[in-house]
């Protein structure tokens, strides 16, 4: 996969709930994977699940006003930490 596209991949504990693709030079981004609707919900509504909600919500998530790029970027390296949503990993895969 090239730099400017991903596959994010939710989970909650060690169960995958969500995977987008995302391909960052088309601002682009759409569902792969859906496990059930009631668990990713909480997660990522459905209204959200495009590009720019995509970012809106980690820029919820991750207390940050940076483009998606840069969020993706410190997803891969530090992973995520959302106080509501303890059990939440996103793994980021190029």
């Amino acid at each position: 996969m090239e730099k400017d596209q991903c596959t994010l991949r939710f989970f909650i504990t060690d169960v995958n709930i969500l995977n987008m693709h995302v391909d960052i030079k088309r601002k682009f981004a759409n569902v792969t994977y859906l496990s059930h609707e009631k668990s990713v919900s909480p997660i990522l509504p459905e209204a959200d699940r495009h590009y720019n909600g995509l970012e809106r919500r980690l820029q919820i998530y991750m207390q940050s006003n940076k483009p998606l790029p840069e969020l993706i970027d410190e997803i891969e390296k530090h992973n995520i930490h959302v106080d509501y949503h303890d059990n939440l990993n996103i793994q980021v895969v190029r």
